[in-house]
């Protein structure tokens, strides 16, 4: 049996006049200047067991089983107000805090409390908001029993349903990790914007599609569910870049690989947001604490604990309908939360997801060619059997597999549809498939002079596309000539030619964390950092018979007429410390850095009919004679070329921070990103070894103000960029080499008002310019290019409407608008991908709900004016004649939500 806590006795709760208010009253509200007499440090009284008669634990509303409550001799005066320092750490330990300073009688269940922990608490507050303050995230509340004693325990469903109703999810007040301890997201020294899940949920945010409109300044160029590009503040070079400027993390895993091999621009974990704790969003770079690909920001995922104190369940329907699709949507997820025993819990969420194809190919005949399904599911335990420690494991597992692209053949000219409204027109099917699963093993051990976590991940994804490569110039060509090689002449236009890539990614990393307590003094963490990843990627290009019953066939030597394998090896070792140093209570500094070293090393083996050919012409292309010679020696065999790289960066990071007031903090931040570099896939002599890092500087200032029924987020930043990495040409294969400088500058906001309590508004935006400041004449870029798919403007209204109806139903209604401004799809001069100007567009959003204790349905409708709008625009086929290829915005969208929870 775990030991009670004996408390002594109470103030009376005054949380019932702060009910309904769009934000944590503690956190919303500036509290009034406290009378000298008020603001004290009250002696601890000897405890005084309470009669059994008195005691809650026999009140119908109290936890079953509680701590022994206590008395003191003076109680606490109601709504008295106390100067905390109370650090982060095990919640017990924090409510022990409060009880010792200020008298007051507090009850709780010890298995309730179970592996949770406080985020602090640093200033004046009565009793009722300090608590409210250190049960935020824990799924605790509190209340008075109308005799003077406080009683934490779980949120009622329905309360805590209805209460959710009212608020405006984008902008709720959310404890965040991003700076590797807990704290309000309002605290924190830097852009960030912090979704939780019940706030997704009522959004109908599921994935990145969806929640990138709630996310100043963010932006996701996609073209099938789990690929896409993802942007913040304009830090990117286009769909064609060499690895991710924003990083991806699931909990303590990071996701996103650093190996150019990887595919880590496109290749994303779209984590489904169903049972998700918050999605987090840092904006600017986070290279001291996330280390490299963290250049222009970071997103992060952050999944639910098991609970150990109830069994929980969900169970949610989702039947849908796409205009213009080949059938109807449809979702099934549940979730299952089992304590094992006081100290260990365990929890599981699957789901299963079929979006309907909108897109026909007339070439194929096949209509809604890009349907698609995902499946997956997350699988937690967690052991905590003191407060003090934690071990926890957890799994993720997802795949997605595509019918097709939903890209719609257009018109370079005109804009408009070749061959209908959401057609394309391809000769071979392109299907892929994308599994990806993550593991990790998380122990938290609070030493009390400092907290130490262990984070030990491994990351798997693998990948399988097909591509109609029939239209692209020369490869029906070359694959004829290869074909009459072998005595079977075919003519070009008889040739189909697919591309298939294949890529196997794995990723172990390892970090050890030592954090000091939260105390508004001097604060630290220091920590280590490993990963190793292996790449096998594979590529095949293959000949088919457009007609396999006609006289002349292509030769079975044609029909595998390339083979490309790049098997690639990258190992990182990094050191970071970060600091705070508190010149008074209200005004810090915060030092950080990290030194790494990374190696790499990649080998390109190449071979077959097709390579024969252009290995040589890609030597004589390029003058290489060297090339030329091991290329006619090397006929009919395999070619292996190795290539290495390896660099030692350092990161950087100066915030100082000035709380105001309780409520509106300043601050600014200096700080340095990276992308590493690595070696070139080498075809030629003539492309170099290697590519080195690219490297920027970014500066921002920002304001941060929460009142009771208003928020105001503001930022100003400015972005140096220096050499980036771009891609070149030689001999007709690509490379990469470092060139140019490009900048961005611009502002971000988020607003939130309640002007009362049923209704809500909020607005975010960003002005962006990031532009090339020198020539990169390899991609056709002149200095004062806009950066493709970079937005100038952008933004989202939201708005808000719930009230209760009868009984114990609530109904809401809403909706949402987003602007998104013109974007490049490539730059000026580029003659490889000539430049298409996006249009800017608006997107509508609807939703109507019913909510009681037990069940919730919600009615939506996005895409309301069913907009045709492109999120990205390939042009590589303009130069040859062929069309522009665009990704387009889903159409108008119908759905229900049904949900049940126990």
């Amino acid at each position: 049996m775990r030991r009670h806590t004996v408390f002594p006795r109470p103030v009376a709760a005054a949380l019932a006049a702060l009910s309904g208010c769009w934000l944590p009253a503690a956190l919303a509200q500036e509290p009034a200047a406290p009378a000298a007499a008020e603001v004290t440090a009250a002696t601890p009284a000897a405890p005084i067991t309470p009669p059994p008669g008195d005691s809650p634990a026999a009140s119908a509303e109290a936890p079953t089983e509680l701590a022994a409550a206590t008395a003191a001799p003076e109680a606490a005066a109601s709504g008295s107000v106390y100067l905390f320092a109370i650090a982060a750490g095990p919640l017990s330990a924090a409510l022990d805090q409060v009880r010792q300073q200020t008298g007051t009688a507090i009850v709780y269940s010890p298995e309730q409390l179970l592996g949770l922990s406080s985020i602090g608490l640093q200033g004046r507050y009565s009793v009722e908001q300090a608590l409210e303050i250190l049960l935020l995230d824990t799924g605790l509340t509190v209340s008075s029993d109308g005799r003077g004693t406080l009683v934490v325990k779980p949120r009622p469903s329905q309360q805590a349903l209805k209460k959710d109703s009212m608020d405006l999810g984008s902008v709720e007040t959310v404890v965040v990790t991003a700076a590797k301890r807990r704290e309000n997201a309002k605290d924190v020294a830097a852009a960030l914007t912090a979704m939780s899940g019940k706030a997704l949920e009522k959004l109908g945010a599921k994935s990145i599609n969806d929640y990138v409109a709630y996310v100043p300044g963010m932006n996701f160029a996609s073209g099938q569910s789990g690929l896409g590009l993802i942007t913040l503040r304009g830090i990117t070079t286009g769909m064609s870049q060499s690895s991710a400027t924003v990083g991806t993390y699931v909990d303590e895993t990071p996701f996103t690989p650093f190996s150019r091999t990887a595919s880590g621009t496109t290749v994303i974990p779209d984590v489904d947001t169903f049972d998700v704790q918050r999605v987090e969003v840092l904006r600017g770079p986070q290279g001291t604490l996330y280390g490299a690909g963290s250049m222009g920001g970071l997103l992060k995922y952050v999944t639910q604990p098991p609970n150990s104190s109830r069994v929980q369940g969900r169970l949610e329907l989702e039947p849908g309908y796409t205009e213009h699709g080949d059938g109807y949507n449809g979702s099934l997820k549940a979730m299952l939360n089992t304590p094992i025993s006081e100290s260990l819990a365990f929890r599981a969420s699957v789901f299963a997801k079929r979006y309907a194809g909108y897109v026909d190919d007339v070439g194929t005949d096949t209509r809604g060619v890009n349907t698609n399904t995902v499946k997956g599911g997350r699988f937690s335990l967690l052991y905590s059997p003191v407060d003090e420690f934690s071990l926890r494991w957890s799994s993720l597992f997802q795949s997605n597999y595509a019918g097709g692209l939903p890209q719609v053949d257009l018109d370079p000219t005109t804009l408009e549809p070749l061959y209908g409204d959401l057609t394309q027109s391809r000769h071979l099917p392109e299907t892929s498939k994308l599994a990806f699963q993550v593991h990790n093993l998380q122990a938290d051990w609070d030493w009390g002079w400092a907290k130490f976590v262990s984070s030990t991940s491994y990351a798997q994804t693998k990948v399988q596309a097909y591509v109609d490569y029939t239209d692209y110039p020369d490869y029906g060509t070359l694959i004829a000539a290869v074909s009459a090689l072998y005595l079977h002449p075919v003519l070009p236009q008889d040739v189909l030619v697919a591309a298939t890539a294949d890529i196997d990614f794995s990723k172990l990393t390892q970090e050890f964390r030592l954090s000091s307590p939260s105390n508004r003094e001097f604060e630290w963490i220091v920590g280590g950092f490993y990963t190793h990843e292996k790449t096998d990627t594979f590529q095949e290009i293959l000949g088919i018979d457009r007609d396999p019953e006609a006289l002349l066939t292509l030769a079975p030597e044609a029909q595998h007429a390339l083979y490309l394998g790049v098997p690639s090896d990258y190992k990182e070792y990094a050191g970071f410390a970060s600091i705070d140093y508190y010149f008074t209570e209200r005004l810090d500094l915060s030092l950080g850095a990290r030194l790494s070293r990374n190696s790499q090393l990649s080998t390109l083996n190449s071979s077959g009919p097709l390579w024969d050919i252009l290995s040589p012409l890609a030597s004589v292309a390029a003058g290489d004679l060297a090339g030329l010679l091991a290329s006619l020696g090397n006929l009919g065999g395999t070619s292996s070329v190795e290539s290495a790289s390896s660099d030692r960066p350092i990161t950087y990071r100066v915030a100082p921070r000035w709380r105001a007031t309780d409520n509106i903090t300043f601050y600014g931040a200096a700080a340095s990103g990276y992308r590493p570099g690595g070696p070139n896939i080498r075809t030629s002599t003539e492309a170099p070894t290697s590519f080195g890092p690219d490297t920027l500087w970014s500066y921002e200032a920002g304001f941060k103000s929460q009142f009771r029924r208003f928020a105001f987020d503001l930022t100003g930043f400015q972005i140096n960029w220096e050499d980036i990495q771009l891609s070149s040409t030689s001999g007709g294969f690509t490379y990469l080499a470092n060139g140019g400088k490009a900048s961005s500058k611009g502002a971000e906001m988020n607003l939130a008002w309640r002007p009362f309590k049923s209704f809500s508004f909020g607005l975010n935006g960003a002005y962006i310019l990031a532009r090339l400041d020198e020539d990169a004449p390899d991609v056709g870029g002149l200095a004062g290019d806009v950066l493709p798919t970079v937005a100038k403007w952008s933004g989202t209204l939201v708005l808000d409407y719930a009230t209760p109806l009868w009984g114990e139903w609530t109904g809401s209604v809403g909706g949402s608008v987003r602007y998104l401004g013109k974007r490049n799809s490539s730059y000026t001069a580029s003659e490889k991908k000539p430049n298409i100007v996006m249009d800017d567009y608006q997107s509508y959003n609807l939703r109507a709900g019913l909510i009681s204790k037990r069940l919730s349905l919600d009615l939506f409708v996005n895409n309301l004016s069913d907009e045709r709008a492109a999120s990205s625009i390939d042009t590589a086929l303009l130069p040859d004649g062929g069309p522009a290829r665009a990704s387009l915005i889903l159409p108008r969208t119908i759905g229900l939500r049904i949900s049940t929870s126990f």
